[in-house]
């Protein structure tokens, strides 16, 4: 009798383990993150207080910052190149904050996890958006000030600062399910100003990354396709919540514009207008995955049209030459558009103010393991790969398992080293990457090297009992949490580790979702 009472209360007290998530440091580490990101992290400031989480704090204070300074613009501006929101909300640089939120409540069936995520979400799009253009304040150029409550935030421009009003849809937006259901007239207002005000020509499409905020000001040259994703996925997910039909005609324009741009020969998808010499292998994936996302929400013939040409987007990134050895190149990351070779000589007349040294650093032909610059600079092999597993996830693919292993594997037992400084933002693409490779391969040495690259990140990035990841490794000159290093993404894959090293099941969908 006493061995079946004491058997029975270890089966109870492991179930409740299962129930509250996992129990080793990893898994602690991202609920501690969490937990003080509810706590600590939401706006407190100015005359009106709000659910928002805020970008960036003081490790020294464990406060927002009450105005900008030297060492934030040296972060913002300087490490990223980004608008400096010291002072304020930016839901575009947490959205794996937002995920891990929503993880944490399936993992642990605690609900506040959830309720803040959306309650921030909810906020955010009934409170910052524009009335004539329908952006709301976040991206890489804008953020809402918390504590004047509306956008005066801006960047760095010939050593004077100037208020940003650049619209820019900076990342896949992947919680569209619950701002339909919390803020519906919010995302159908923005998913139509989407088509009225940052697209240049609804005929041909054209188009820039950038456009006003406050007022109507589409331009064009810069159609980037990674950027045509999120848009897809925009009017496709909101039109799966509303039903309005006006929502498939950009989706229909979108489509006859991407077959234009297509090379015929490559079947790759050009850079940009203005370089249609060139194309970037990442955005095309970009493009495949969060196309195909957006494919799933759509009517037939629509859906069956748009999963047929990312298809063929599949077929041209899998004839590029890869060279994932050991000691290789690595993943291509630009190519010349018409024949598929692997070189950025093109990115010579692409942007011709730009030195050669600048154009091989930035812009080299291959991704390469390690990054922690600006843009293009840090499409590392691990981000390309990242997407290659996403898409197999979408619809199974062998060749891209094989490119995700052969990535994967060139990780193995590597340093994370780069120019410039380490971020949370150079590895938690290469976690996410070692993860999915587990998944494929169940090898016990893809977890054991995420957690190698852990351990490493709890020494760059955490100091003493700060449960907030410091922006970079240089935690003297940037004493700060800052959502623009990405440290949520990290945590996430904290989060991650944490159940698959317990042996448990990872939510069903979760992403790191740098792309």
């Amino acid at each position: 009798m006493r061995l079946r009472f004491l058997i029975c209360c270890i089966c109870l007290h492991l179930g409740l383990l299962a129930m509250e998530g996992a129990t080793n440091i990893y898994f602690r580490m991202a609920q501690e993150y969490a937990d003080t990101m509810i706590n600590e992290g939401r706006d407190r400031y100015g005359e009106r207080h709000s659910p928002s989480f805020v970008d960036t704090i003081d490790l020294r204070t464990m406060r927002m910052p009450q105005e900008t300074s030297k060492r934030t613009l040296g972060i913002y501006s300087g490490l990223f190149r980004a608008a400096d929101s010291s002072t304020g909300c930016n839901p575009m640089y947490h959205i794996d904050l937002h995920q891990l939120l929503e993880n944490l409540t399936i993992v642990t069936g605690k609900p506040m996890y959830r309720q803040s995520a959306r309650d921030s979400i909810e906020w955010f799009f009934k409170n910052t958006q524009s009335e004539v253009t329908g952006f709301v304040a976040w991206g890489e150029h804008l953020a809402w000030d918390l504590i004047v409550d509306r956008v005066t935030l801006g960047s760095v421009q010939r050593g004077e600062f100037r208020v940003s009003d650049i619209h820019e849809f900076y990342g896949p937006w992947i919680h569209w399910d619950t701002t339909c259901k919390l803020a519906p007239k919010a995302a159908l207002k923005f998913a139509k100003g989407l088509w009225d005000h940052q697209v240049y020509d609804q005929k041909t499409c054209e188009f820039s990354r950038h456009a006003n905020y406050s007022k109507h000001g589409p331009r064009k040259g810069y159609e980037f396709a990674r950027q045509i994703g999120f848009y897809l996925d925009t009017w496709a997910s909101v039109y799966a919540a509303t039903k309005d039909d006006e929502l498939l005609v950009p989706i229909r324009q979108f489509l006859k514009a991407l077959r234009r741009w297509q090379h015929p020969e490559s079947g790759l998808i050009r850079f940009e207008g203005k370089s249609p010499q060139v194309a970037f292998i990442l955005h095309n994936l970009a493009l495949a995955v969060d196309g195909r996302e957006a494919s799933t929400k759509l009517p037939d013939p629509l859906k069956s049209d748009l999963q047929k040409f990312i298809r063929s987007i599949d077929e041209a990134v899998l004839d590029l030459k890869f060279d994932l050895r050991p000691d290789g190149k690595g993943f291509p990351k630009i190519a010349d558009t018409a024949t598929g070779e692997v070189t950025n000589a093109g990115m010579r007349k692409a942007r011709p103010n730009y030195p050669m040294a600048f154009i091989n650093q930035r812009y080299a032909p291959y991704g390469g393991l390690w990054a922690s610059v600006y843009g293009a600079g840090s499409y590392t092999d691990a981000r390309h790969a990242l997407l290659c597993a996403y898409r197999d996830r979408q619809q199974p693919n062998e060749r891209y398992r094989d490119l995700v292993l052969a990535t994967a594997d060139r990780y193995l037992g590597s340093e994370p080293s780069a120019p410039g400084y380490l971020t949370p933002k150079t590895i938690a693409p290469v976690m996410a990457l070692l993860h999915v490779a587990w998944h494929i391969s169940k090898e016990d040495k893809y977890l054991q090297d995420s957690r190698r690259l852990a351990d490493h990140s709890r020494k760059l990035f955490f100091d003493g009992d700060k449960p907030l990841p410091y922006s970079s490794e240089r935690r003297q000159s940037h004493p700060y949490y800052t959502s623009v290093s990405y440290g949520d993404s990290l945590m996430l894959m904290f989060f991650e580790l944490g159940l698959l090293l317990d042996g448990q099941q990872v939510p069903t969908g979760l992403q790191c979702s740098i792309r």
